[in-house]
């Protein structure tokens, strides 16, 4: 067995007096390769000299070179095909689906990856498991292995577990190798890899490790901090003031947890770090921006080039496939971009895209987007061609025509558009190109296949890369997780997130190897001796990075509270009061500017509306102005499912149907009476199911009539027990004029009784009632529809008529109808004036009240009244732009601060509800 501890030790200095055709610097991972390289590139260029590096590579790549090297001897055996972590992947899967096609697992991806791992922890730890340790999931797991291997053997391919084996043998082969091998920060090496560098030396290969050159007495500094995002904050800081002290400096914030809190660093990196000029410098270290480095590499699938690329060529095979699509997945596409027309139509594309989001478009088929996209003069032309050649693919192929087929589709599509592309862009579509590559050399693993096969496998493999951007040459602080820092160097390092939970870690032993065999060989995350021998380890490393080391810890995650690391208790607690600078100082004074009164509305303006504008006005003027003037809108999210509203315009169209047919309650009681009444709702149901709801299957649309049937049916039964009367109005359209605004108003049916009144009824087809007895007696009334009704019958004249105004639900779990009446009609649910404590004297006084409601609303509106306030929690419960209205809170915080405001006197001064 190698022991690192035994090896001789080169320093950097060592290390370029050394021959470089005669050398290999082996690293742990690509960032210290890339390190190493830059500390000899920057130690050459002090010389006049021009001189070779030497080989410098992570261990993984080496092996890889390896296998190819051996290609060219003879002498060596060889292979035919080299599958890289994901073919492997691909492979494993296969043979598991084929084993267990008789009970198939719940996550066959799962299982493959566990197996995966399991096959390269028993020959990288050379476990041998006997009978008294082996276990069921163990047998099951050499089950697959055994088929597994049969499968690499007929395809006479490698994978990276067995590549590593190979290149065992062919060292002892006389694989030719290099004189002098330098490890530069491996923590440990395990049983093969020792095995391996033993057989390097019996072919005189001298082993050495490459120092880091970093003092291995740092002064060490302990910090507690109330969250993690205070963490970072002060870390933040920190980097901040070390970099202004020293320009040319080197430092580093190591995160345990770096990957779930990103999001949150870059935020506070952000605001300390850059230059805010406009904002004064609370550090007082000038308004310089400091740039950084964040080792946080994301799959390759979430770059918005990729995404677009899955984007696209999923339109395509799902039209191939489907012949139809769905309106969210035509939406991603077009928004994504990286095609003709990428910015010069983009306007045009979003409004494609919120058009189907409004209208509840669920699926399109080919004919259908060939029009919508007609308009996009660029797009359209370049679509159509690239669809032409994929009428011709056939219904399956193999992975090479599919990367064909996808890479031509591509091109024809104007991929990555015309538009100037930043430097990270360029090397994303070059790590497109490798990701093809890729794909192509999955051939031997993967037969014939269908488009939409070939596209899951080909996104599957995005989501497995990792892709980072080149690190930026000027930035002198890294951001980085524990392993990424391994064989690092830093003036300086901060290493947050110390906590007893994660450091060290949570054991998590593969499933498929038994625990006790594990345990023996101490594998890496099998014990929790084993996860805090690592953590003591790879403490002592990291402490060994800087000659000024800062641990830290946070004390709470929500109200939960954390305890450090016992690895850092040791350390001496510091206090950091002074590390943070202190924000108040020197701050100006917030200044307030009431701007709560826009623009009188002008003749000319077109605005468009309804009864919902009033309403809106009604529980926000400023949301009015915004949504009715401005013009702004919510992006709705798309519908899953056919429009919902349909139902609703189903169950209007029917009772439309129904009163058009019927006129009277005396015919409705007539026909009841005669038994006709199924037959005839069946036929007027089936007709409004004819146009409104064509956009649901025969199966769900034959549920809807049935459903409609039974709700229609039972409110008849109680129509014709009413007092006597006449349908006058049904579905009738009015327009409202008042206060220089127009507004569009649909009377869904009036009611003429014996004596001559008229009752007002407005359909809801929700889950239930609103609760407009309340909404009409607030200051600023809301649930406007049916006084709305009653201000058009005030412009013709019929007012003094109106003896009720009443809400009818139209439920399969249907409530009593609700509302208020003047005076009883034989229905139960509405109320009395009498009964309703309102404050008004009489009927007459509460019909003018609201017709004045409705009058005042719509002259706040025209004079341009815009203030941002609301006078009940749940005015803006169905607000779809928040954000303009400043509230961000899902609670009621943010509209409790608003109502304690100072309202303007005009709009009433009743508590809220």
């Amino acid at each position: 067995m190698i022991n690192l501890d035994a090896c001789p030790r080169v320093s950097l200095s060592a290390l370029a007096q050394l021959k470089a055709t005669e050398t290999t610097v082996l690293t742990v991972n690509n960032r210290l390769a890339r390190r190493v390289v830059q500390d000899l590139a920057q130690r050459s260029g002090t010389s006049a000299s021009v001189r070779e590096m030497p080989t410098i590579v992570p261990w993984s790549a080496w092996i890889s070179q390896q296998l190819v090297q051996a290609g060219f001897h003879e002498s060596l055996k060889s292979h035919s095909v080299l599958l890289d972590a994901f073919g492997s992947q691909l492979l494993w899967a296969r043979v598991i689906e084929a084993i267990e096609a008789d009970e198939p697992l719940l996550d066959t991806q799962q299982a493959a990856i566990a197996a995966q791992q399991a096959d390269k922890l028993i020959d990288e730890w050379m476990i041998e498991v006997g009978e008294t340790s082996t276990t069921e999931e163990y047998a099951h797991f050499m089950l697959w292995r055994e088929r597994y291997r049969e499968e690499l053997s007929r395809l006479d391919a490698l994978d990276p577990n067995l590549g590593l084996a190979r290149v065992i043998e062919h060292v002892r082969a006389g694989l030719p190798v290099k004189p002098q091998l330098l490890l530069a920060g491996f923590a440990e090496i395990s049983p093969r890899m020792s095995q391996l560098l033993a057989a390097l030396v019996e072919r005189g290969v001298s082993i050495s490790v490459l120092e880091s050159g970093v003092s291995v007495q740092p002064r060490l500094t302990r910090m507690m901090f109330d969250t993690t995002q205070d963490e970072w904050l002060a870390a933040a800081h920190w980097a901040r003031a070390n970099l202004a002290k020293n320009p040319e400096g080197r430092y580093a914030i190591i995160a345990v947890n770096l990957e779930a809190e990103v999001a949150y660093a870059r935020r506070s990196l952000s605001r300390v770090l850059e230059d805010q000029s406009a904002q004064s410098d609370l550090s007082g270290l000038g308004a310089q921006a400091f740039p950084y480095n964040v080792a946080l590499a994301r799959p390759l699938s979430e770059w918005q080039a990729v995404r677009a690329v899955l984007a696209w060529l999923r339109t395509f095979v799902l039209f191939k496939e489907q012949r139809q699509a769905r309106a969210s997945e035509l939406g991603a596409a077009l928004l994504s971009g990286y095609c003709a027309g990428d910015l010069a139509e983009l306007g045009d594309r979003a409004r494609l895209d919120a058009d189907w989001r409004h209208n509840q478009v669920v699926e399109l088929s080919v004919m259908a987007w060939s029009r919508k996209i007609e308009p996009l003069k660029q797009l359209s032309p370049a679509w159509h061609l690239a669809w032409q050649s994929w009428s011709e693919l056939p219904r399956k192929g193999s992975v090479r025509l599919w990367s064909m087929a996808f890479r031509q589709t591509l091109s024809t599509l104007g991929f990555p558009g015309r538009t100037k592309q930043s430097s990270t862009v360029y090397q994303v579509i070059e790590a497109l190109d490798q990701l093809f590559e890729r794909f192509d050399a999955l051939s031997p693993v993967v037969a014939s296949l269908s488009a939409s096969e070939a596209l899951s496998i080909f996104g599957r493999l995005a989501r497995s890369i990792p892709f980072q951007p080149q690190r930026d040459p000027q930035a002198r602080l890294d951001v980085l997780g524990m392993l990424e820092a391994e064989g690092g160097s830093w003036d300086g390092v901060w290493i947050l997130g110390l906590t007893d939970e994660v450091f060290p870690a949570i054991p998590k032993p593969n499933p498929f190897v038994p625990l006790s065999e594990l345990r023996r060989v101490g594998a890496p995350r099998a014990t929790p001796e084993r996860e805090r021998e690592w953590a003591a380890h790879m403490y002592r490393q990291l402490c060994a990075l800087a000659p000024d080391v800062v641990l830290s810890a946070p004390r709470h995650e929500g109200e939960r509270g954390l305890r450090p690391s016992a690895l850092i208790q040791d350390v001496p607690l510091t206090s950091h009061d002074k590390l943070v600078p202190n924000e108040q100082p020197g701050c100006e004074a917030l200044e307030f500017i009431e701007d709560s009164q826009a623009p009188v509305l002008r003749p000319e303006e077109n605005v468009k509306g309804g009864i919902a504008l009033l309403e809106t006005q009604a529980r926000n003027p400023l949301w009015a102005f915004v949504r009715y003037r401005l013009g702004a809108y919510g992006l709705p999210a798309y519908s899953e499912l056919a429009p919902v509203s349909a139902r609703g315009m189903f169950l209007h169209a029917v009772m439309q149907e129904v009163w058009e047919t019927f006129r009277t309650q005396a015919q409705c009681q007539q026909i009841t009476a005669a038994g006709e009444l199924r037959e005839i709702l069946e036929r007027l149901i089936h007709a409004s199911a004819d146009q409104e709801l064509t956009a649901f299957n025969p199966a769900l649309r034959a549920l809807e009539e049935k459903r409609a049937l039974a709700i229609v049916t039972a409110w008849l039964a109680l129509e014709c027990e009413r007092d006597s009367f006449t349908a006058v109005q049904i579905e009738e359209k009015h327009e409202l004029s008042v206060s220089g605004l127009t507004l569009s108003v649909r009377l869904d049916r009036m009611d003429q009784l014996e004596n001559g009144d008229h009752v007002v009824i407005d359909y809801k087809a929700g889950g239930s009632l609103p609760k407009v007895l309340s909404d009409w007696q607030r200051d600023r009334p809301v649930q406007l529809q049916l006084p709305a009704y009653a201000a058009v019958l005030d412009k013709e004249g019929m007012l003094d008529t109106v003896a009720g105004l009443m809400l009818v639900h139209l439920h399969s779990g249907p409530q009593l109808p609700t509302g208020l009446l003047s005076r009883d009609i034989g229905v139960r649910g509405p109320v009395l004036i009498q009964d309703a404590s309102y404050p008004d004297a009489d009927w007459s006084a509460t019909m003018t009240r609201l017709k004045d409601v409705v009058y005042a609303l719509a002259s706040e509106f025209t004079s341009g009244l815009a203030v941002n306030l609301s006078w009940s929690r749940h005015d803006l419960q169905y607000c779809d732009v928040p954000a303009l209205l400043r509230c961000y809170d899902d609670g009621l915080e943010v509209l409790d601060e608003m109502l304690d405001m100072t309202r303007p006197a005009s709009l009433g001064e009743k508590d809220v509800e």
